[in-house]
């Protein structure tokens, strides 16, 4: 916490003002999460500042609010092209990455819990007054620097070495990082390099699934879904279904890696409204599959040709139940799976 609010502080993200009873005020709150090595092993602690921006009024306190999210295919498609070229995959953290942006508006926010300058006194968000980082790239004559991925604060940086190490320090210069070297663990997701590519999987996320669901002692199946057809009025309704909700959200992060799953995820997800005791039965034989398969994952070829293609299929009417059509594809770039659906 006192590392966070130093920060604010260093960088001059607010400025203290009177409370004004015609402002709008937003109330904040602290966000506790403990980042873990890839061993389980804990890495850090760390806290966030939130403001709740629910209270803001729109047309007022903003016009409109979006939170960028990189696509898993451009992530994929990034290491592919930098494991064919057989360049450096870089990783760093910026810290506090959310103060480098720019406000334009008056924002008014109360002071951190448990961290008070004084008594009555309300913080008032003026500006941040770092530059965003996209404009340090274009200082560097970087106009579309494509393999440059923000998730949160941390960074993907993928080139030839020389490339990487000079922009890593021109980073450094301007912006406090944590250089986490060579790609190893990112998102959830293992980076395993080897003499032949890359190897990407989410053992450990499934192995947390798995405890967390009491599952990891559970019998294996060799396919994740049987031929029975699933429809919405069959079995019981759940008297309680958060746990079915949480278990298929968290097989839908991990299709990242495994395709294999895509489809019984897909179908499962059609049930999150009101699931039934045999879509339950079916999401734990989803879990019981990936018992014995914790270490599938995509495997990126170093080997194979810079080439793009791709297959698709339509079971037209296949759903008795809608009689709708179920759709699919798989595109494969340099014979590694990059986009399926």
């Amino acid at each position: 916490m006192a590392d966070k609010y130093n920060a604010q502080m260093r960088n001059r993200t607010w400025d203290m003002a009177d409370h004004d009873t015609a402002k709008n005020v937003i109330s904040c709150k602290w966000i506790f999460t403990i980042k873990y090595h890839l061993d389980g092993s804990i890495d850090r602690y760390k806290a966030r500042i939130v403001a709740r921006g629910f209270n803001q009024r729109y047309g007022l306190d903003y016009s409109e609010t979006f939170s960028p999210v990189i696509k898993t295919t451009t992530i994929r498609t990034v290491l592919e092209v930098a494991v064919k070229r057989n360049w450096a995959i870089h990783q760093v953290d910026i810290n506090n990455a959310f103060l480098q942006g720019t406000l334009h508006d008056e924002v008014y926010v109360t002071q951190p819990p448990g961290l008070l300058i004084k008594t009555g006194l309300i913080m008032c968000v003026a500006y941040a007054r770092l530059s965003t980082a996209s404009s340090k790239l274009h200082e560097r004559g970087i106009k579309n620097f494509e393999p440059f991925s923000f998730n949160s604060d941390d960074i993907i940086i993928a080139g030839e070495k020389l490339l990487v190490d000079a922009f890593n320090k021109s980073l450094a210069a301007r912006f406090s990082l944590k250089d986490l070297g060579p790609l190893r663990y990112f998102l959830g997701i293992e980076a395993i390099p080897t003499n032949h590519g890359l190897h990407l999987m989410q053992r450990k996320y499934i192995t947390d699934l798995l405890a967390k669901t009491n599952m990891h002692n559970a019998n294996l199946v060799l396919t994740p879904m049987t031929q029975k057809p699933l429809h919405v009025n069959i079995g019981t309704p759940l008297a309680d279904a958060s746990q079915y909700r949480m278990v298929i959200g968290s097989l839908q992060y991990l299709s990242f890696t495994r395709p294999d799953i895509a489809f019984a995820v897909n179908r499962l997800s059609q049930f999150m409204q009101t699931p039934t005791t045999d879509h339950w039965q079916d999401a734990k034989r989803v879990l019981r599959y990936l018992v014995g398969t914790r270490s599938l994952g995509i495997f990126l070829r170093r080997d194979a040709p810079l080439s793009i293609h791709a297959f698709s299929y339509a079971d037209w009417g296949c759903d008795k139940s809608t009689y709708r059509s179920t759709n699919a594809y798989i595109v494969y770039l340099g014979g590694s799976p990059i986009s399926w659906s």
